[in-house]
């Protein structure tokens, strides 16, 4: 099963909080570490039970686009598979990240699936 995404509790230092994670028409504030532990956990677990091996960007379809030197918005397709290789989703991702003491960091995070 999916593997290459992390455990939560690595995936929350990815976030200066609070920030906010919107996927689809669900909107979620992290405010605290432990609301993104619990977010990505239970994303981790939908990944399991769709049988979800594999999460990947195209590269391709990802764009950087730097608003000031410490804020950068990213834009891309993250795919995710199954075990037998089919795509299970395709999602148009944003992340909206900030520099704060040599840390790069994510304050908003968009996912629509297409």
């Amino acid at each position: 099963m999916l593997t290459d995404c992390g455990p939560p509790s690595e995936i929350a230092n990815f976030f200066h909080l609070p920030a906010a994670l919107i996927v689809g028409e669900q909107k979620h504030l992290l405010a605290a570490e432990s609301d993104v532990k619990a977010i990505y956990s239970r994303i981790k677990e939908k990944y399991r039970a769709e049988e979800v091996a594999k999460l990947s960007w195209d590269n391709s379809e990802t764009s950087l686009f730097q608003i000031y030197p410490y804020l950068v918005l990213i834009k891309t397709i993250v795919i995710t598979e199954r075990v037998d290789g089919v795509v299970a989703k395709r999602w148009t991702c944003s992340y909206l990240a900030r520099e704060a003491r040599g840390a790069w960091k994510f304050d908003v995070v968009t996912a629509i699936p297409n």
